[in-house]
């Protein structure tokens, strides 16, 4: 497998923005640290796929739960996809920007990325010692914080 990210990497037609940070970085190190910077490229792989498909399913399920949305959703992609002029009507390419634009889809996607986090939360250290409400953290100590705690807590809004 790490063969294959090999290839991949080297074939910069085929990358994506992060694919192509990562090519960079990997034509930056060491051949001794080569692996490491492979197995980072399969993690990174790898923990987009389950948290992406996380995302659509919530996504999808959330739609049918409330066709009132969707009925909304699809309008509003519609109405970027077709374009009428005059008795025709021609198709628009749904390109990066066009769907960055579309505020009802944006809005969508927030609220099911809030509701149900694809990733339940992270972990951090300190870099310093610091104070938070009524929580001390000491330098280098090892935090856990929760996303859907955050993001449904409305001090955090």
């Amino acid at each position: 497998m790490l063969n294959n990210l090999r290839e991949i990497l080297n074939d910069s037609k085929k990358n994506s923005p992060v694919m192509e940070a990562y090519y960079y970085a990997y034509n930056q190190v060491e051949p001794e640290s080569e692996e490491e910077t492979l197995e980072g490229v399969l993690d990174l792989l790898c923990a987009g796929h389950v948290t992406l498909s996380s995302a659509c399913t919530n996504c999808c399920m959330f739609l049918a739960q409330y066709p009132e949305v969707a009925d909304k959703l699809r309008e509003e992609i519609e109405e970027q996809h077709f374009r009428t002029q005059g008795d025709s009507t021609s198709h628009k390419e749904l390109d990066y920007t066009t769907i960055n634009n579309m505020s009802y889809l944006n809005a969508v996607v927030k609220e099911v990325l809030r509701l149900c986090p694809p990733a339940g939360g992270g972990f951090r250290k300190a870099l310093k010692s610091f104070e938070l409400g009524v929580s001390f953290a000491c330098q280098y100590t090892h935090t856990q914080c929760s996303v859907l705690n955050n993001a449904n807590d409305p001090e955090c809004s």
